[in-house]
């Protein structure tokens, strides 16, 4: 088998083009990476953008159907009335708050909980009795 002898020349070449191709198909490939993470980063604006479009259209449509029923007098004094607690002559308004409401239903849920760690210790406590009373047999 022969070698190949590659000349200085050759080497100079290979020395100069060799560096070149390598930043010039990084340079390529660092500009894809940016002009993805571009398009990626658009597309999930555009996807949020087009939400709340749509969310500010059913927000329109109420809008325009309060307007609506604005028009209509015994629907502003209804309104009214229960909003900002006007009320008629000889009417008595009581006002709750929303936050007792809110309360009742924390306490329910804590209630709620109690039952179920109560029965599930319940629960085991029944089957140690029997499991206890079934080895003794």
């Amino acid at each position: 088998m022969k070698k190949r002898v590659i000349s200085k020349k050759s080497k100079r070449r290979l020395m100069i083009l060799v560096p070149l191709f390598f930043i010039s198909i990084s340079f390529f490939l660092l500009s894809f990476v940016t002009s993805a993470t571009k398009l990626y980063n658009l597309k999930k604006e555009s996807k949020q953008l087009n939400k709340e479009i749509v969310e500010l259209k059913k927000e329109e449509q109420a809008l325009k159907t309060e307007i609506d029923k604005l028009q209509d007098p015994d629907y502003v004094a209804r309104y009214a009335r229960e909003n900002y607690l006007y009320s008629k002559d000889g009417e008595i308004v009581f006002k709750f708050n929303e936050s007792v409401k809110e309360k009742d239903n924390l306490e329910e849920q804590d209630n709620r909980f109690y039952y179920l760690i109560g029965g599930g210790s319940f629960l085991i406590l029944v089957i140690l009795i029997v499991y206890l009373r079934k080895k003794r047999k």
